[in-house]
This record gives C-alpha cells, structure tokens and sequence, in this order.
C-alpha cells in the first residue's frame, strides 16, 4: 500500500515538475522586464530634470508693468512708461536687475533660473487741451484746440541674461506736415547687451534718444532746455556705458540728419552722472557734450510763427558742438531742478546769426516742486522759469516762467495743468538762418504770450 502511494506520488511530481520549471522561467523573465522598463523610466526622468533644470520656464511669459506682484505706486512711477527717455536702455537694465534679485528673495533658492526671459507692456494716453492767448507773439488771434495728443505702446523683452530688446509705437494727432498726423511709428527701438548684476558694462545699438540733457520736469510742456538740445538717433546709434553704485557714464555715435558741405554729419557724444543719497533726500548731478546741437529734434523741425523752418536736410558749413549741465535735488518735500545748454562755438553767419554776428544760442530751466497728497492722494505745485539768448533763430522765447500742478484723480490716471507766460526777444534783434528755407526775422515784437494747459494722462 506504501509502495502504491509513493508511485502515485512520483507520478504526480513527474506531471507538475515541468509546469513548475515553467512557471518559474516566466516569472524570472517578467522581474526582468519590469526591471528593464523601470530603468528606463529611471533614465527618462533624470533626462526630464535635466532639461527642466536647464530651460526653466522656456515658455516666456508676459506681463504688464509692475512686475513684482507687490503694491504699485499710485502714481505710476513704477511703469515703463513713466520712465525718462534719455538712458532709457540703463533705466531697464537697473529695473530687470532689482527685479530678479527680488524675484529671488521672494521665491528662493530654488527658483533662481525664474524667469530668465519674459516680456512686459506699458503704455499712456494723453488728452490734452490748449489755450493761447495770443496766438502767436503779437497776434491778433487766440488759439484754442483739444485733442488726444500721444498714444504710446512700449514694450520690453528680457530675452535671455544678457539680452534686452525695446520697441515704442507712438501715435501723434499734431504735426506741422498734416500727411504725417494720425501716423504709428516705431518712435524707438534698440537692442541692449549687459547683465548689471553681472557686469557694469553694457552696450546698445538702435534707434533710441541719446544721452544729451536731462529734461527733468513737471511741466506739460517742454521747457527750453528739451527744445533746444534733445536729440532722437533716426538711424541707428552704437552706445557703450558703464554703471556702478552711483556713477553712470555713456559714450554714443550715429549717423545724423544735419548735413555739413553736403553729407550727412556723423554725430558723437558723451555723459556722466553722478547720484547720491542723504537723511532727507538725494541728488543728481550731470554733465554732457555733443558734437553739434543741430540735430537736436526741435532745431531740425521748428516752427517760428507758422513758417516752419527747420536745419533737416539742410547744408550747413560749420559743425557746432554743444554741452550740458544739470542739476536735481530733493529735500524731503521739495525738489529743485536746474539745467543749461550752451555751444561751444558760434554758427558761421552763413548758417545762423543773432544781430549780425554767428549766433552762439544758450538756454537755461530752472524748477522748484512741492509734493503732498490731495485726499490722500500723490500731487504736487511748481514754478518753472527758462531763459535763451541768441536763440531768436531757433523760433525760441527768450523768456517763459508759469506754474504747474498735478494730482492723481485715480490710480495711474494724471490731472495736470499749466500756466506759462512767454515773452519773445526784442523789437532790436534780428535773426537769419540758413537751411533749407532760409528765414530772416527783422525784429522781434517785444512781445507776451500767455498759455494754459490741462491734460489727462492715463498709464499702464
């Protein structure tokens, strides 16, 4: 009986053995499988890391100025803008460099490579109405008009470390051509190459205002100073500057529309500031120089009681180089704000004179603000004063003082007004041009002209 159940036993185990054997392969080959595809997941998530590691937020995002998501100034100080023209490319360079040193701080460590690249957009709206009475110095007429004067689009791209790219669309309703009102054009754009947090050089080339003057104010007009030297690089300008703590220093060239014997004149120039910082308050201080103020954008296209004289296009014989000075301080509420613009050199008689002589064209601003908040909101009164001499051929005032004001009705959305009392040279002086529509002013009228504007800005 023993005998009988061992046999059935080993016939059985004789059956299974080799299901088992089966069985057992199966299951090996399967571990090895699932060990197989786990590797290979393995390697797939370390190549996935490292990529995200290395193109972080490769998506650029884009966002409206402020970019911080901290509370924004009231009065729009914060946006691109409101940010001054002249060094426009440092302006952003020292933006993007406080903001991802925030972003940094605020998000930590791990966060470090976000984002290296985005896009902002800022822009404004101005409304403004004019009232002059009289027209024109003299005048039998006043002058009335009310219209949206500028619409600006500005946007910035941060597009790696090292690159910035500026573009601003403006739209203009004024102009002394009317086929030129109501246009878009690219008003500037240029290409920035630095890193502050890196390095304290950098470089820009395109079309852009080049560093000459300061221009500070409140006003709603441009004082003297702008309309005597600002000048705008149509084609495009090579800079190079430098900035460190509270030093800033640029260099720039371009080819310019003011044309010396016959060939458009390479225009070069330079600026420095200096920027300190006091218990109630701080202070600029800065100077410049260009190779000739007769690209500055208003002396190219003035308008000298609606004749419309300008140097654009014009031959001139003598290059006329030009420097700058200003000034600004603050003092807890207080700011005061000097500048002056003065050649170095007078014109040749064949190109400008003032009573007979090549005219040597100065002018000078002078501004004083008090800042305090109306209904708890920002707002601020001024007076201005400018002066010019030997300017009556740049269809200048010599004289223009007034008072100025401003307050925020609602967040980023500017009320200003202005007065200015503008008194022309005297009936004794006389002025010619050269150009390409030569003007002859025999005598001045000695006379005033008083101007009112109010204007609503919007910013975004």
């Amino acid at each position: 009986m023993i005998l009988k159940k061992l046999s059935i036993a080993t016939a059985v185990a004789a059956f299974i053995a080799p299901t088992l054997a089966m069985a057992a392969t199966q299951t090996s080959d399967l571990q090895n499988q699932i060990n197989k595809l786990q590797q290979e997941v393995n390697h797939l998530n370390a190549h996935h890391n490292r990529l995200r590691s290395k193109n972080h937020f490769r998506a650029v995002p884009v966002t409206t100025t402020p970019l911080l998501a901290r509370r924004a100034a009231y009065d729009g100080s914060d946006l691109i803008s409101n940010f001054s023209s002249i060094n426009e490319d440092l302006t952003l360079l020292n933006s993007r460099a406080n903001d991802e040193t925030a972003l940094k701080t605020d998000l930590g460590r791990k966060h470090t490579n976000r984002p290296r690249s985005w896009v902002q957009l800022s822009g404004y709206i101005n409304a403004a109405g004019t009232y002059s009475n009289p027209k024109w110095f003299g005048a039998t007429t006043h002058s009335t008009s009310l219209d949206i004067t500028a619409a600006e689009i500005d946007t910035t791209a941060f597009i790696s470390p090292w690159v910035n790219a500026f573009v601003a669309l403006k739209w203009n309703s004024v102009g002394a051509n009317p086929s030129q009102r109501n246009i878009i054009q690219a008003n500037r754009a240029f290409i920035t190459l630095g890193n502050l947090n890196k390095s304290s050089f950098y470089a820009s080339l395109g079309n852009m205002y080049v560093p000459f003057g300061r221009y500070s104010t409140g006003m709603i007009s441009d004082p003297l100073t702008k309309q005597m030297g600002r000048a705008r690089a149509d084609r495009a300008a090579a800079l190079v500057g430098y900035s460190k703590a509270n030093i800033n220093a640029q260099a720039f060239g371009f080819r310019g529309d003011s044309q010396i014997k016959g060939h458009n004149d390479d225009v070069f120039g330079a600026d420095a500031n200096y920027l300190t910082s006091y218990k109630n308050g701080k202070a600029q201080l800065g100077a410049g120089l260009i190779s000739t103020l007769s690209e500055a954008i208003d002396v190219q296209s003035f308008n000298y009681q609606g004749n419309g004289h300008g140097f654009s296009g014009g031959t001139l014989v003598k290059r006329v180089p030009a420097y700058d000075l200003n000034a600004q301080a603050s003092f807890g509420a207080f700011q005061l704000t000097g500048e002056f613009i003065g050649t170095t050199t007078a014109y040749d008689t064949a190109d400008l004179t003032f009573n007979t002589a090549g005219a040597k064209p100065k002018a000078f601003h002078a501004e004083g603000t008090y800042n305090f908040n109306l209904r708890a909101r920002p707002s601020n009164v001024g007076v201005f004063y400018g002066h010019t001499a030997q300017a009556l051929g740049f269809g200048l005032p010599k004289n223009s003082f007034g008072f100025i004001f401003n307050t925020e009705v609602a967040k980023d959305l500017l009320l200003a007004a202005e007065y200015a009392h503008n008194t022309d040279y005297g009936t004794s002086d006389k002025a010619t041009t050269g150009g390409p529509v030569p003007l002859t002013i025999s005598g001045a009228t000695g006379k005033s002209q008083n101007v009112f504007y109010l204007q609503l800005a919007a910013y975004f």
